[in-house]
């Protein structure tokens, strides 16, 4: 395992308030273990659907959501990143002769948490999928960053992005800024 020091741009939450950003799980770059890359559908009765996962515990810590910083460590204090996610899904998909028509990036956490690391992942994974014909879905309740959405947006065709309002309400989304989710005012201007 390898610890990353975040930049001073990754540590910042989508207000760009550093002081918040220090209370951010720490991310620890690990290789992705074993094959195959691809999982099962997280949704019932689509074979020609895969899942696949970007990291370990989620940095969000949404109280409703069961995907928190992976338990052993010490306070759920770091979240672990498959640095080598999108290699290993290129050399999967070249060997793979019935490749799915989509795979869910993340379903288990959020692929665009306010971490650099983890949002360039998540677009490397994605240009993998569109450079094999593959649709990506994602669902993310984070601030997608200007870079990721240029990349994203080369691959329009082929995505697929959910953005889950938790609320309209002002006091509750205030509240949701809290957990470090994007307010809906700003989840609707995407």
């Amino acid at each position: 395992m390898r610890n990353i020091m975040l930049q001073p741009e990754a540590a910042q939450t989508e207000s760009g308030n550093e002081s918040n950003a220090r209370t951010l799980p720490r991310i620890e770059c690990v290789p992705r273990p074993g094959t195959p890359i691809l999982g099962p559908s997280p949704i019932p009765h689509s074979p020609h659907l895969k899942s696949l996962e970007l990291t370990r515990g989620c940095t969000h810590r949404c109280a409703f959501c069961s995907a928190h910083c992976p338990s052993g460590l010490a306070g759920g204090s770091a979240i672990y990143l498959y640095s080598n996610t999108a290699e290993c899904l290129a050399a999967e998909l070249r060997e793979r002769s019935n490749r799915p028509w989509a795979v869910y990036v993340s379903p288990n956490a959020d692929p665009f948490p306010p971490l650099l690391e983890v949002q360039s992942e998540a677009c490397r994974t994605v240009e993998v999928l569109a450079s094999h014909g593959i649709d990506a879905l994602l669902m993310t309740r984070g601030y997608i960053r200007p870079s990721a959405l240029q990349v994203l947006a080369r691959h329009r065709e082929r995505l697929r992005i959910t953005i889950p309002l938790t609320t309209m309400d002002r006091g509750l989304a205030f509240a949701g800024a809290i957990l470090r989710i994007s307010s809906p005012a700003r989840a609707s201007n995407r």
